[in-house]
């Protein structure tokens, strides 16, 4: 057990911190903001972020139990892969790692590509609209180091307390998808963690302050990850 916990937490950690990097230097480049695009997509579906945010904070039990499921995506994770460990299922953790891989290459690219502030920043919406989800923190405190990013006032990154600040696609999505993956063989394990990472999902848009483009494209890449992952494990046939 203890080999497969440092299996796992050594690649864990150098991929996260080496996204998180990248992404601080994609996000302090000269890249245009396609925040346009995304509200376009959202638009086309049928979807109005400022509209949603204002109708989950209607009540502050909606606001605070999709600021708690946001909040606990990362200990959830971390169960997940403490009961892996327990039941020394290697190979599900070399599967975590390589969904988890080909995840954040996807999400280094989709950055690049779209890079976003988010739907916060885009929208700017009234206090008013988000006070129940206010008085449980700070609102979108990562937008602060995206600003910072951009503008060259940020030039000295402590990697020791790096903040999320991808906007597209959404990494919370992205881990919760692969989360609830990983716990599939575990019956009573991957219900609880369907329905928080299932809420968590839904509350990146208005405690993560992200569009829903950002939430599918995370949703969709990480399914792709998963069919490719699942693809290069199976065992070659050889023809006689």
């Amino acid at each position: 057990m203890t080999e497969l916990f440092w299996r796992a937490l050594l690649p864990i950690s150098a991929l996260l911190t080496a996204g998180s990097t990248l992404s601080y230097l994609i996000a302090a480049s000269k890249l245009p903001l396609r925040d346009d695009v995304l509200a376009g997509v959202d638009h086309l579906l049928g979807f109005d972020w400022p509209t949603f945010l204002a109708a989950t904070n209607a009540h502050s039990f909606v606001a605070t139990l999709l600021t708690t499921a946001y909040q606990s995506t990362g200990l959830l994770s971390q169960l997940v892969l403490g009961w892996l460990i327990l039941q020394r299922r290697g190979d599900r953790l070399a599967e975590f790692i390589a969904v988890l891989s080909l995840s954040a290459v996807a999400l280094c690219i989709g950055m690049w590509l779209i890079l976003a502030a988010g739907a916060f920043a885009y929208f700017h919406p009234a206090p008013h609209s988000y006070e129940h989800f206010a008085a449980l923190g700070d609102m979108w405190t990562f937008g602060r180091t995206f600003a910072m990013l951009r503008d060259g006032s940020l030039s000295v990154v402590d990697t020791a307390s790096v903040d999320g600040i991808v906007s597209f696609p959404s990494f919370h999505t992205m881990l919760g998808v692969m989360t609830i993956y990983a716990a599939r063989d575990t019956r009573w394990l991957v219900v609880p963690v369907f329905v928080v990472n299932a809420t968590m999902i839904v509350a990146t848009m208005p405690v993560g302050g992200h569009h829903l483009a950002d939430v599918l494209a995370g949703g969709g890449l990480t399914i792709a990850a998963i069919l490719i992952a699942r693809r290069s494990a199976r065992p070659s046939v050889s023809r006689t």
